[in-house]
């Protein structure tokens, strides 16, 4: 992303919003009294895991399920835990070493949507504009309309779940899945540019940009596995398209 650019564009003010946004929780939780236990967002359950998460990367590297009563061995390494159990180590609380990555979350959510809207309309300023406002801050009505139409306890809940789930605004909030989001779109440019010549730049082949959209393609599947079988499953839809070309051996 290039800085001259966003500094002289619209775009910034769609940052300026994101950033002012994804502080929302914590000026309401400090404005109320009491201990803030590090809770940051709307999924209360899985911030608390992942502050368990890095109690146990800080003390084993490897992570074990807290959260059941039948004993749970140390199996699975999160590299962005590990990190956040490293800080802890250093001397951080745990909540800081889980909050440390909400900035970093929303500057790798919004970079990832900008790149791609660019890509898709960089032709219209204003329509890259629209579509990061739309991306960021689209939430669904199909939950309010649940309500409305008095829909049962599970059509209310999966309506909920759906439109949380798809709100773009929460994603930084819920601190290291959201960068799996944030490679996403990075992946999806990478593809193109290893089966499309005209979008690479000069010297670098089909292998370098396939090379490092698996990369982001890993991380990606390693920080949040859906992530993971989403970008598979558009790779393998991508390969039936262009029906096996040839060209399709970079997605390999």
């Amino acid at each position: 992303m290039a800085p001259r650019r966003l500094r002289s564009s619209p775009e910034l003010l769609v940052l300026v919003m994101f950033s002012v946004w994804t502080l929302v929780p914590l000026f309401t939780l400090l404005g109320h009294r009491g201990v803030f236990n590090g809770g940051y967002g709307l999924d209360l359950a899985d911030l608390m895991q992942y502050m368990a998460f890095i109690r146990d990367s800080g003390e084993h590297l490897l992570i074990s399920n807290r959260f059941d009563v039948a004993p749970s061995q140390h199996l699975l390494l999160d590299p962005g835990f590990a990190l956040s159990g490293l800080l802890w180590r250093l001397g951080a609380s745990i909540q800081l070493s889980l909050l440390i990555w909400v900035p970093i979350s929303m500057a790798a959510v919004f970079a990832g949507f900008s790149l791609y809207a660019r890509r898709l309309l960089a032709t219209d300023p204003k329509a890259v504009v629209a579509a990061l406002l739309i991306a960021l801050f689209f939430l669904t009505p199909a939950t309010p309309l649940a309500d409305w139409l008095h829909g049962g306890p599970v059509l209310r809940f999966g309506t909920e779940v759906v439109g949380l789930e798809a709100f773009a605004g929460a994603y930084a909030w819920g601190t290291v899945p959201a960068l799996a989001i944030a490679l996403v779109p990075v992946f999806l440019l990478l593809i193109e540019r290893a089966l499309e010549p005209a979008r690479r730049a000069p010297g670098r082949s089909a292998r370098w940009y396939a090379g490092w959209a698996g990369v982001c393609g890993l991380l990606s599947a390693w920080l949040h596995p859906w992530q993971g079988l989403t970008l598979l499953v558009i790779v393998v839809g991508l390969a039936v398209w262009e029906r096996f070309d040839r060209r399709c051996l970079a997605l390999v």
